[in-house]
């Protein structure tokens, strides 16, 4: 069977790309997570490419509520080490591009590894430019840090799994606060079940360790905390709280929650990727340390 790129049709195609897509990747996905995501982005597109009947990369085209808004979605293109410097990466993209065009979009966006030279040379061939950076940062719990954040007067703490009809409180503040999220992937949603779809679908998510603030029958702020395969840590999936409640300690009642709940848990280590200059100064504040960057990239049409 000669070289070709395709749509992913059926559970079988879809194992086939998550398992060429995590074989690429430091960042694990999971089959169940991108079928939800599947189900809920009609626009979306997933490619895989194949020679002779063996899967040698993988691409997909966003179709999140947010890159439909902006025209402007995301895309990944990821070829496993042994099957790179064949052109392989560079068909998958131009079948992005072709599909982008034929869609309508402005323009396309996505990140690489600030140390991936391969990566950033090869956007930089097909017209990407650098538009911004993303820190991650990290904490180690072993010995645990000495940190203590009070939760403020007037709001209690609670954790997900053992209340878990906190989601619907959590969706309002989520909605409430739309235009304060990053325009990342799944960063603004119109409906309960979006959101529910982006944040709350993996089967990474920790929910025994995902804390709720709520004052009086109104979430005022949460945080999201998942496995981060293939690392022994923990990822601080999101972290919202609500603008009123932003200098009143809040964000680093949670944060601390986290790494108490975490280090309970044996969880040696957490991981961090701040949205915002608030963000990166909170963990900043309580410890955590840079880790690794990625760069932001785009490509108008």
């Amino acid at each position: 069977m000669p070289f070709e790129i395709r749509p992913i049709v059926g559970y079988d195609d879809l194992q086939r790309w998550v398992a060429t897509r995590n074989a690429a990747s430091s960042d694990t996905i999971t089959v169940e997570a991108r079928t939800l995501i599947r189900a809920r982005e009609i626009d979306s597109v997933d490619l895989i490419a194949e020679n002779d009947g063996e899967p040698v990369g993988i691409a997909f085209l966003s179709g999140d509520p947010r890159s439909l808004e902006i025209r402007r979605p995301w895309i990944d293109v990821r070829v496993p080490a042994e099957h790179r410097r064949r052109g392989f990466g560079s068909a998958l993209l131009t079948h992005i591009l072709d599909r982008a065009k034929r869609g309508g979009h402005a323009g396309l966006r996505c990140s690489a590894h600030a140390d991936d030279a391969a990566s950033l040379a090869f956007l930089r061939r097909h017209g990407f430019s650098v538009t911004g950076s993303v820190e991650q940062v990290s904490l180690e719990l072993d010995p645990l840090p000495m940190v203590e954040s009070p939760t403020p007067d007037g709001v209690r703490l609670s954790r997900l799994a053992d209340e878990p009809e906190l989601v619907r409180a959590m969706y309002s503040l989520a909605a409430s606060t739309a235009d304060d999220r990053t325009d990342r992937i799944g960063g603004v949603v119109p409906t309960e079940t979006d959101w529910r779809t982006y944040e709350l679908s993996s089967p990474f998510v920790r929910l025994e360790i995902t804390a709720v603030a709520m004052a009086d029958d109104k979430a005022v702020g949460y945080s999201i905390l998942q496995d981060f395969p293939p690392h022994d840590a923990l990822l601080h999936r999101t972290l919202l709280v609500a603008p009123i409640w932003r200098e009143r300690g809040l964000a680093h009642a949670l944060v601390t929650a986290g790494i108490h709940d975490a280090a309970a848990a044996g969880v040696p280590r957490l991981i961090a990727m701040p949205e915002s200059d608030f963000e990166a100064e909170l963990f900043a504040s309580l410890g955590y340390l840079p880790r690794e960057r990625w760069l932001e990239h785009e490509r108008m049409l």
